[in-house]
């Protein structure tokens, strides 16, 4: 197992950004006036002053933003993110060649390592290290290892492979479901994009190996067959398994499920379908189609109870970018073939509000209002409906935050370590997005923790 060097440190501090502005609008300003000899001298003085001040601003905050990261370890491939082909959190599917044997892989994995987020704090950083080298050091005991992961899981015969399950080989995360001591939990919320892109490589080689199992099984094998689920994050995927079950019968016996993580924005589906055609193997997709105005306080109840919080923008990219392209899979000439040869198939849901009842009492359904979204057959792409405005996603979602943090406090507790998984978590992309999101995102902060981000 992995032992991570140090104790967990809190977030550093992050810097402001609201100095950037003078200096790249009044450069511009000051030559027209100029130009024209429109500006009289004093108000030129005081916008040159201004201007230089300005200039000095955004010099500090590019030099905040540098030393509030560490950088990835030089020599080793870094996956910078990139709205439909990279998720802010995971990896470009391209690092690994779908139709490679597991052997194969391996040898990457060890040769050029694992590929590394491009922005963590100094101690996010560590965490990720270690996780890595552990990991470069012996790519096929990480990859036994998750695959027991994911037979304890699922079974021998069905494993479920799961990011976030892959998580659990690191020591200090735990190894159960639930935190087991305030240090997992605090360990949890604090380096959850530290662990998750060696998690994702981990977890795809776990895959293949099983893939490459299934490949020497007969051609009619029942097991010739994998599931794989889709859905934002808390969409309600877990109750898809059931689902298949009820629908397919007979046919709902499969070899593995790719329990995908809504972080992933569902760019693994063509990965995972190559992979599966080039081994003879039939894949079944499964959607969860949820509303994300309304689905972050399950990923608050869900933090508070098992430590394991996605932050507010990479909950909002998971239905924005994640529905759009799941929509664009299902109309691909890659998907539509593979349908036409009776090798792929989909189906989707909406299972509504989980009743929180279903939990005491076994005779209520878990989802009560749950409803199939092409209950004529086959998933098509105009039965996914358009992706959400992401805006709208994500001021729901921090107001969703607010709420909760007022909550918490006013029952005399702390909201603030599950307030920090959700909050300062996507501090770290604020630099790559419009100024409305960055506006939205550090009053909400601000509110919170009676400060903007720096």
């Amino acid at each position: 197992m992995p032992q991570l060097r140090r104790p967990v440190h809190r977030f550093p501090v992050r810097h402001r950004l609201d100095r950037i502005v003078p200096a790249v609008l009044l450069p511009g300003l000051l030559s027209g006036w100029l130009a024209w000899g429109v500006a009289p001298a004093p108000v030129l003085a005081q916008f040159q002053r201004a201007a230089a001040d300005g200039k000095a601003g955004a010099e500090d905050a590019a030099a905040a933003s540098a030393a509030r990261f560490t950088p990835p370890p030089p020599g080793r491939p870094v996956t910078a993110p990139k709205s439909g082909e990279t998720p802010l959190i995971g990896l470009h599917t391209e690092c690994f060649d779908p139709t490679a044997k597991a052997e194969t892989l391996h040898g990457q994995i060890a040769g050029t390592g694992v590929p590394r987020q491009p922005r963590l704090s100094a101690a996010e950083r560590d965490v990720e290290a270690d996780f890595a080298a552990w990991v470069q050091e012996d790519p096929r005991r990480a990859t036994e290892a998750a695959l027991r992961l994911a037979q304890a899981s699922g079974s021998a015969e069905q494993p479920i492979f799961e990011v976030d399950g892959v998580k659990r080989l690191v020591p200090e995360y735990g190894a159960g479901g639930k935190a087991a001591s305030p240090e997992e939990y605090r360990f949890r919320l604090e380096h959850n994009h530290a662990l998750h892109p060696t998690a994702v490589a981990v977890a795809r080689l776990a895959f293949i190996e099983r893939l490459d199992e299934l490949a020497a099984l007969p051609e009619d094998h029942p097991r010739k067959r994998i599931f794989v689920t889709n859905g934002g994050c808390a969409a309600g995927k877990g109750s898809l398994t059931g689902i298949v079950k009820d629908a397919l019968g007979d046919k709902a016996t499969f070899g593995a499920v790719w329990d995908a993580a809504g972080e992933g924005d569902a760019l693994e589906n063509a990965w995972i379908l190559r992979a599966a055609l080039h081994r003879g193997i039939t894949v079944v997709y499964g959607y969860a189609e949820a509303n994300p105005v309304t689905r972050y306080q399950g990923v608050l109840e869900r933090g508070e109870d098992t430590g394991r919080v996605v932050d507010v923008m990479t909950f909002v990219n998971s239905y924005a970018d994640g529905a759009a392209v799941f929509r664009d899979f299902l109309g691909s000439a890659e998907y539509e073939q593979a349908v036409s040869a009776d090798r792929a198939a989909a189906f989707g849901i909406n299972p509504g509000e989980f009743d929180l009842g279903s939990l005491t009492d076994k005779s209520k359904p878990a989802f009560p209002n749950l409803r199939n979204l092409s209950p004529e057959g086959t998933l098509r792409p105009d039965n996914i409906a358009p992706p959400p405005d992401r805006q709208a996603a994500l001021e729901a979602s921090l107001k969703i935050l607010e709420q909760y943090v007022a909550k918490v406090r006013a029952a005399g507790k702390d909201p603030l370590p599950v307030a920090r998984g959700a909050l300062d978590n996507a501090i770290k992309f604020l630099d790559d997005q419009p100024p409305e999101v960055r506006a939205v995102v550090r009053a909400s902060h601000e509110r919170i923790f009676g400060e903007q981000p720096r």
